[in-house]
């Protein structure tokens, strides 16, 4: 599913895709920030690899997640 969409859809590396059966097939549910997700049933360890990468320092982000970052908003107190 991810590999079909991959062109017209691309995700972060780190992001945490949720999928369902339904009556014709399967079916993208959501899709989050990995800090965002509940890791329901999921492999403690795994899920702060993903977590990790997802807030990793930038030096070590992969060229193919550089499209989706963002500037950081400008906070004036």
């Amino acid at each position: 599913m991810l590999a079909a969409s991959a062109e017209c859809a691309p995700l972060p590396s780190a992001a945490v895709v949720d999928v369902g059966r339904t009556p014709g097939g399967w079916a993208v549910v959501e899709a989050n920030a990995a800090w965002a997700s509940g890791g329901y049933a999921c492999d403690p360890d795994a899920v702060l690899d993903v977590v990790l990468r997802a807030a990793g320092p930038l030096g070590r982000l992969p060229d193919s997640d550089r499209a989706f970052l963002r500037e950081l908003p400008r906070v004036e107190g």
